[in-house]
């Protein structure tokens, strides 16, 4: 008996109620991606391009929760990895054979857990990205300054005392743009928001697929993950 079997016990059971669970997870991620991606780029964009404000609520919170569901379904890919991992036989003479499907299926989720976390990493660039944006499309501005001197002179005997006060006065004028400047720089917002809407949407539609295809596939092959040479074959963990 492996020395880790209560370890194995333990992410089995945490595992099988993922599997269990995935149905109505799924369904939970499905309904949230159609809350927030319920509207193609056009849309986003005619959307985007109506508000007023220098912050874009709607968008910010989609792609918190974008990141957000993410992580869970990384969670959820590491519990099953670390209970596939657990089930690998102890290696015999003429390979370890019949473990194909548990490399394969721990093979699927590390690749799917790399896309994830590239995009997570991208996605998370928006605020700073349409920061960028918004510094670059500020109206100019242009700063004048002025300066007055007083004088006044004073004679006595040992000669003349000169006194002179000198004052400096900063003003910052902001220049006004035209028409068509200023619907260029309200575009680059607008075209900064709708990239990133589009890259939080694929994101989601990455993490809701690589979630379904996790569980469908531990789930199909339940009984190969658990015992891959059999109920006659070498026991699960022995690789210890």
């Amino acid at each position: 008996m492996s020395k880790l079997s209560a370890v194995q016990e333990t992410y089995k059971k945490n595992a099988l109620a993922l599997i269990a669970a995935s149905p109505a997870t799924a369904q939970t991620l499905a309904s949230t991606y159609q809350q927030h991606f319920s509207t193609n780029m056009a849309g986003a964009r005619a959307k985007y391009a109506s508000l007023t404000g220098l912050v874009n609520a709607e968008l910010d919170q989609t792609v918190e929760t974008t990141i957000d569901a993410v992580d869970a379904v990384m969670d959820d890919l590491n519990t099953l990895m670390r209970y596939i991992s657990l089930t690998i036989p102890k290696m015999e003479d003429g390979g370890n054979w019949g473990v194909s499907i548990q490399l394969e299926a721990i093979k699927a989720m590390q690749d799917a857990q790399d896309k994830l976390t590239k995009g997570a990493e991208e996605v998370s660039k928006y605020a700073s990205s349409r920061a960028d944006v918004l510094e670059k499309c500020k109206f100019p501005s242009q700063t004048v300054s002025v300066t007055s001197s007083d004088g006044t002179s004073n004679t006595t005997e040992k000669g003349d005392a000169k006194e002179t006060r000198k004052t400096t006065e900063t003003k910052e004028t902001t220049t006004s743009l035209s028409p068509v400047e200023a619907s260029y720089r309200q575009a680059a917002v607008v075209a900064c928001d709708v990239l990133y809407y589009g890259k939080a949407k694929g994101l989601f539609q990455l993490c809701l697929s690589s979630y379904l295809n996790a569980m469908d596939f531990c789930d199909k092959n339940a009984e190969k993950i658990e015992k891959p040479k059999g109920s006659t074959g070498s026991g699960p963990s022995s690789m210890y």
